[in-house]
């Protein structure tokens, strides 16, 4: 800001100097038409702030032909004005153009961050058409190589739909936006997108195509994309009260690339009606199985994650760094706080039972990787573990679910109720951070071992497990392994120290009213 306001300073000395001018060249007195250009060049610029992003060279070319032009003819029609002032007047012209650069650059970055902000478009993984198009045609030359389905879906909100509230006012953060109609076709378009990405993967494509959304649905048969379709137009119909006009093209009968496929999409597109037959339950290849209530519930509660945007190949490396140096660097710091704590808690397991202070239990973590994960015992000595949850599917398949609560568990010791609804049965996790099996934040570790995860649920084990997590902070009491999944794809995909810090308050937080983690 403070940019900006130098250049209106400087802007309204200039303009006062300009009445001045003729003082400084001796009685001689500027063309009219050079004033012209100078106001001509501010009120374009105020109006259009996005001008002050373009090349300078650019913009000097456009503004200096203009008035060589305009300099040239006067010269024609009536003799025009003598040489030297056309320099003065060129000068006088190219000077104004950096001033006003100088104020409609800082404004134009404040009205596309207001912009994101309103839209909430900073975390969406949304493709410009040209890199969009090359990424769709490199997942088709894979689909070709191997000889595997790929699916085409088209996606837009009818003309002039109305939000559902059919109001000019949009509120965020318990502000209220007044909107106009073009303002409110792009957040229309916002929110489009970003129930599409409530429903995709980082393996799918989203691109940008003109009024629309282009998706790209690897391994997707005809039959599963029809039960996409049906999802996405639920979900928008239900979300936006807008039904949407969706179209779908299949690889390779309907087309071979981009162009083909999606003229195709585009071409056989209607309006979806809610009479359509669904499936609460997402069949694609490696889906989650996770009811379409139960992921709208998690875009809504996951709203603040959503917004933050996905960090770039350098800014992850530096952020595993960071991780590690702030893992490290937290838990030295709170030792002097940890230890006395874990001494008392020590004493007390001891007393009771007189038995073992530790317990150890063999995790799944990073890249499979089996370890030894350290708690405090909470539980009579030899007690029988509780194996995951078996849930067979009517495809036949096998998942793992964390097995349920049992209240009132007469394993658990009196000391150990009191640790488990406190959370300081975990402190002794933070030798595991040390050691480098686990991180403070992270998805939690499962007991069963990698053979009972599916391939689509090892994308969790791409990163270090954490003492807590996102699901832990939004969807604690969840035990559908696959609902989990989500949170825990949420965190690997916007993973950074600011989300860590935020999670492990929120943890905090929770601890202090006796929720637990």
């Amino acid at each position: 800001m403070s940019k900006i306001k130098f250049n209106l300073i400087a802007l309204v000395f200039w303009f006062i100097g300009l009445t001045q001018m003729s003082v400084l060249l001796d009685g001689m007195t500027l063309h009219p038409l050079v004033y012209a250009y100078v106001f001509g060049i501010a009120a374009v610029m105020f109006l259009f702030p996005i001008l002050g992003k373009q090349d300078l060279a650019l913009s000097t070319v456009v503004t200096q032909t203009l008035h060589i032009t305009t300099f040239g003819f006067v010269s024609l029609v009536t003799g025009g004005p003598e040489l030297p002032l056309f320099f003065v007047g060129a000068f006088v012209v190219q000077i104004t153009l950096l001033i006003m650069r100088g104020i409609a650059s800082p404004m134009a970055d404040f009205n596309a961050a207001a912009e994101t902000f309103v839209l909430g478009t900073s975390g969406l993984r949304m493709l410009p058409r040209t890199e969009g198009e090359e990424a769709i045609n490199h997942e088709l030359y894979r689909a070709r190589r191997f000889e595997r389905p790929f699916s085409v879906v088209y996606c837009r909100l009818p003309e002039a739909a109305a939000i559902k509230d059919s109001s000019d006012v949009i509120e965020t953060d318990f502000i209220n936006w007044h909107i106009t109609k073009n303002f409110k076709d792009r957040y229309q378009r916002a929110q489009l997108v970003k129930l599409i990405s409530s429903l995709t993967y980082k393996s799918d494509t989203l691109v940008e195509h003109g009024d629309g959304i282009i998706i790209g649905l690897p391994e997707t048969e005809s039959e599963q994309t029809t039960v996409f379709v049906n999802q996405l137009g639920s979900m928008v119909t239900d979300t936006l009260g807008i039904n949407p006009i969706i179209g779908a093209a299949h690889f390779p009968d309907e087309g071979l690339v981009y162009e083909n496929l999606s003229e195709q999409a585009q071409s056989t597109a209607t309006l979806w009606y809610d009479d359509k037959p669904k499936d609460d339950t997402l069949t694609r290849n490696g889906d989650v199985m996770v009811g379409l209530k139960e992921r709208r519930r998690i875009e809504e509660v996951a709203e603040w994650v959503n917004k933050m945007p996905h960090p770039t190949p350098e800014g992850r490396k530096v952020y595993q760094v960071l991780k590690r140096a702030f893992d490290i660097a937290a838990v030295t710091l709170s030792l002097p706080i940890i230890l006395p704590v874990m001494a008392v808690v020590g004493l007390l397991i001891f007393l009771e039972d007189g038995d073992t202070i530790f317990y150890m239990q063999g995790r799944t973590g990073y890249g499979g990787e089996r370890f030894q994960m350290y708690k405090f015992r909470s539980m009579y000595v030899n007690s029988a573990a509780i194996p995951p949850t078996e849930v067979v599917l009517a495809d036949g398949s096998v998942r793992y679910m964390w097995p349920e609560k049992v209240e009132d568990d007469p394993r658990i010791t009196h000391v150990g109720r009191f640790l488990r609804k406190t959370s300081l049965d975990e402190l002794p996790q933070l030798l595991n951070v040390l050691k480098g099996d686990m991180s403070l934040v992270g998805p939690r570790p499962t007991t069963w071992e990698l053979d009972k995860y599916t391939a689509h649920q090892t994308e969790r084990l791409s990163v270090r497990p954490g003492i807590t997590g996102l699901w832990q902070v939004s969807a604690r009491d969840s035990t559908n392994f696959d609902e989990r999944l989500l949170w825990d794809m949420k965190y690997i995909d916007k993973a950074n120290l600011w989300m860590d810090i935020l999670i492990i308050w929120k943890t905090v937080m929770q601890v202090f009213k006796k929720g637990g983690v």
